[in-house]
Order: C-alpha cells, then structure tokens, then sequence
C-alpha cells in the first residue's frame, strides 16, 4: 500500500525506467534482509525485509504495467500490459514448487526460499539497464521532445519520420496536458473527467480481490485438507491450481490483444461467480455425497481459469487505456493502492470469516463479484484500439456525466 502510493510521484518525477531501477534496487535490499536474518538472528531484519519487500510489489504493480503500456506498439499494448499479471502467475507457481518440504519449504533452506526471488530482479535490473525511457513520459511530461524521439526510434527500430501514428499520438496527447502540468491526488479526484475513469479503475482493483482470489490460493490447502486429501496431495493440489493460473496468464496475452475488453471482463466474473456458488454448494454436500469431492477441484480450477481471462489481467492494464499521460501515474498508483488495501483486508478477515461461515464464506466473494459485474456492464467504456483523447471525449458525454 505504501508502495503504491509512491508510486505515481516517483513515475512522475524522475522518469519511469528509474523508478523501476530504483525498485529493483528495493527489491535486491529486501531479499539481502531475509537471506542474512537467520545469520543475524535478528526477527527485526525478516520484518524489515517483509517491508520493503511489498514496497516492491507496490510500486512495481503500478509503474511497470504504465511503463510496458507506454512504451509498446500501439497494437500490442493490450497483450504487454497483462505481462504483468503473467509474471506474478509464474512467481506464485515458483514459490509453491520450492515451498514444499522437499525443497526450500523447510528449517534448513527456509533463507534461500525467503530470498530466491532476488535472482529474478537481478535478471530484470539487467535487462533494464539496456532499455529506453517511455517516449510518452519524455515528450508529454517533461518537454523534451528530441530526446523522446530518439528512444521512440530505438524501440521501433524506425526513424520518427516513418512512425507516423505514434507521433501523431504523443502530439495529441501533450495537447490535452498543457491546461494542467501538474497532477497531483488531489487534482486527479477533484477533475470529473479523471475521477469518472479512476473511479473504474479503483472498482475494478477491488473486485479483482473481493472476487476471492488470495483466499481461494493462500487457502487452497487447507480447502483441500477439509475434503479428505492427506497434507501431500492438498499440496500438489494448490500446485495444480497455480499452474492452471499460469496457464490462463499465457492465453490471456493473445486473448486480450484480439479481444475485447468489456467481453474479457464480463465472461470472467460469470465464469467466477458461478465456480464460487457450485464450490460452496458442493463443499456444504460433501459430507452427504463423498463424489462431490471432485467437484470442489474441478469448480475450484474452473474459478481460477475464469478468473485468468479478465479479473486476473485487465486491471493492472485498463489503467493505462483510461487515462491520458498527465493523470496516468497518480491514477494508476491509486488503482494499485486500492487494490493492495482489499488485498489487506481480504487476508485478515477471511479465516474469521471462515470459522464464523465454514464454506458460506464464498458466497460473499460471489455477492460482490456478481455487483461487480453490474457495476462494469453499465458503466466500463470498451477502451481496445481506443486512445485515451477518444475516452476523454466519451467521459464528457451527458449520459457518462449522468451515470457517473
């Protein structure tokens, strides 16, 4: 949460590529933190870690998805943006793999699994190194137009002459943000035209996790346990549920660069919504039916795959379509800081909630996803091959103005 709200004034400020190193330098110092804590026999270096750590997270779920958006092709942006979601799916399916006793899950390599992930950022940071700056924050925040030509043409690979649409973008884009330089929260919530799209973007960050996500994996081997399974198999199961997700994480990169985004959305939270009312239904029956047991994996994996196709990508993204260059990094900070904050509560409250509902729980997920979809159907704008000059005018319209 404190992560995300750094995030858009960091973006803003001193560019997105450093940002995203400047992170990458957290996220190194967080992983040293748990790799030296038992050496140390310090608790306090764990919870540092643990800190800075999901300063990471933040500030990388909002700043990297804006910078991949900001930087691609204007024909691949849908499917670089839910990048993001992808790479959290594979680190999700690395972390249940090495977790297990067998592995790193245990008193002796519990500092390497703590730590591992910092091979990843090293990998990224030096990838990084050889990249541009987005020639969107060049030309339209800072003004230097000769400069975000130049990195335009390493990314194409063309001279700005031949790269036409881009330009003429970036111009349209710098036109709509010379009435306002600065955007700060307070700006970005008092501007109709910018509170309508962050609103979206906020409700859609919070269904993603309201849906009941992280309860269906932080919890899947318990869920699992509850059925009949030994410790071994719940395990393998929570594994079969990460790698379903990272299976969706890959058909939703093509799926939603040729897809639309309204469409992605709604079949996702059916798809959902009924997994949660057939996984509550079956697990309040199993004891009468032991067979229903396999229908609480199977509704289980469906619930994972229908979340991969929309709920799971399109929020980290639909950001970067709704708004325009000036409000994009504060609004999109706010949408991923909405988004950990449900997160939050979601973790805290579930194994109440649990004790005090048993498997009725899940009827509350379903509930809020069902209104989630409500919300969308009426009021998301389809965003796919639209530029954010075209949603600024759609905001403005008196039946936008009404409803929102």
């Amino acid at each position: 949460m404190i992560g995300s709200c750094c995030a858009g004034w960091t973006a803003n400020k001193i560019g997105r590529r450093p940002t995203l190193l400047l992170n990458s330098a957290i996220g190194l110092l967080s992983a040293a933190l748990f790799a030296m804590a038992r050496i140390a026999c310090s608790v306090e270096m764990i919870i540092l870690g643990r800190l800075l750590a999901g300063v990471f997270s933040g500030i990388g779920s909002s700043v990297g998805p804006m910078y991949m958006m900001e930087s691609g092709p204007s024909n691949l942006r849908g499917a670089l943006g839910v990048l993001q979601q992808l790479g959290l799916c594979v680190g999700i399916l690395i972390a249940q793999i090495l977790g297990q006793k067998e592995i790193l899950g245990n008193a002796t390599n519990w500092p390497i699994l703590l730590s591992v992930y910092s091979c990843f950022i090293a990998v990224g940071l030096l990838i990084l190194l050889f990249c541009p700056e987005s020639p969107a924050y060049l030309y339209i925040k800072m003004g230097e137009y000769d400069k975000a030509f130049k990195e335009l043409e390493k990314l194409r690979g063309f001279p700005a002459a031949l790269l036409h649409g881009d330009v003429v973008l970036l111009r349209t884009e710098r036109k709509m943000n010379e009435s306002c330089s600065t955007w700060t929260i307070t700006r970005v919530f008092k501007d109709p035209l910018v509170r309508k799209p962050l609103f979206s973007v906020c409700i859609m960050h919070i269904g993603q996790q309201l849906c009941g996500i992280n309860a269906v994996i932080y919890y899947s081997t318990s869920t699992f346990l509850k059925i009949g399974m030994t410790y071994t198999q719940s395990q393998y199961g929570s594994i079969g549920a990460g790698l379903a997700n990272v299976v969706m994480a890959f058909v939703s990169v093509p799926l939603v660069n040729s897809c639309q985004r309204r469409i992605l959305i709604l079949v996702s939270i059916c798809s959902v919504a009924c997994s949660l009312i057939i996984l509550t239904i079956s697990m309040a029956l199993q004891s009468v039916s032991p067979a229903l047991s396999y229908v609480i994996i199977i509704s289980s994996l469906c619930f994972v795959l229908g979340y991969g196709i929309g709920l799971g990508p399109l929020p980290y993204m639909i950001g970067s379509e709704l708004f325009h260059q000036g409000p994009r990094a504060t609004g999109m900070g706010l949408g991923c800081l909405a988004n950990w904050s449900a997160n939050f509560i979601v973790a805290l409250t579930f194994p109440l909630l649990q004790q005090l509902l048993d498997q009725y729980v899940f009827l509350i997920f379903a509930t809020f996803t069902v209104f989630l979809g409500i919300y969308l159907y009426k009021y998301l704008p389809e965003t796919k091959d639209m530029n954010p000059v075209d949603l600024s005018s759609l905001f403005q319209s008196p039946l936008c103005e009404e409803k929102l």
